[in-house]
């Protein structure tokens, strides 16, 4: 009897120390991880077309600028060219501030200011959704244009980086409407280097004025290549492009390059 009680003890000890151990290597296994938005790229919200819903964290700042030429336009000028700089923040967790001046593919200088605000979701999760809403002016002197919403969805996790986007925007003085469908997809070839797609569709709801072409519809994007190094960050993007293209097919190549505080 007493052979048979040290028996079962000793059984019972193994038996802990075996579902400890088991327990231990498992809490040591490495779990499907977020990311943690530790570099440069995954504190700017936006680098070419798509809007990330993470924003940017809590009491940042940063700045960037954006340079790109588009050929095919059927304008007669050759090459059109757009860029401009962008100033962006974060004052309280969840909301996102940013303010550009640019030039547009049309030639026209103008400014724009929106906001993403962050529902659902952190970079701890590893997806968010937001929303968020933009005003883009006609010009520095105009204060007539067009007012956008959107809905914002990303998704970032084991190196993969996802970004999808839905906008409806509206002019003041028009009466004209368009629906935008952004994507961008990207995966971590290296710590700070990834390599991906990013483009936008455009679509005319209402009014009576059509796209360039005499088409209801538009799109740009392609393959996509970004990388930081400390707090700078930077992309590149090539690809076809029929944005304000009378007929055929154009080419694009949009460059942007910006830095943040933390």
């Amino acid at each position: 009897m007493r052979r048979s009680v040290l028996t079962t003890s000793a059984l019972l000890i193994v038996g802990l120390l075996t579902t400890g151990a088991t327990a231990s290597e498992r809490d040591k296994a490495p779990p499907v991880t977020a990311t943690d938005g530790g570099n440069a790229l995954d504190r700017t919200p936006q680098g070419a077309f798509a809007v990330s819903a993470f924003g940017t964290p809590s009491a940042n700042i940063g700045l960037g600028a954006t340079s790109g030429v588009q050929t095919g336009t059927g304008t007669g000028r050759g090459s059109e060219f757009q860029g401009g700089m962008t100033i962006f923040g974060a004052p309280i967790d969840r909301l996102t501030l940013f303010g550009t001046g640019e030039r547009r593919l049309d030639g026209t200088y103008a400014p724009s200011a929106g906001i993403i605000l962050r529902l659902f979701g952190s970079r701890a999760d590893g997806w968010a959704l937001s929303i968020g809403g933009k005003y883009k002016a006609e010009g520095f002197a105009d204060v007539g244009g067009e007012t956008e919403l959107g809905f914002f969805g990303s998704y970032a996790r084991n190196g993969w980086h996802a970004d999808a986007n839905a906008v409806v925007g509206a002019g003041f003085e028009e009466k004209e409407s368009d629906g935008e469908a952004r994507f961008r997809l990207g995966y971590e070839v290296a710590p700070s280097v990834r390599v991906g797609i990013d483009g936008q569709a455009r679509y005319r709801l209402a009014g009576s004025r059509t796209l360039a072409g005499g088409r209801h519809w538009d799109a740009v994007g392609g393959p996509q290549v970004a990388a930081s190094f400390g707090h700078v960050y930077g992309t590149v993007t090539v690809g076809p492009s029929i944005v304000d293209v009378a007929s055929g097919i154009g080419w694009t190549a949009t460059a942007s390059v910006g830095a943040v505080a933390w």
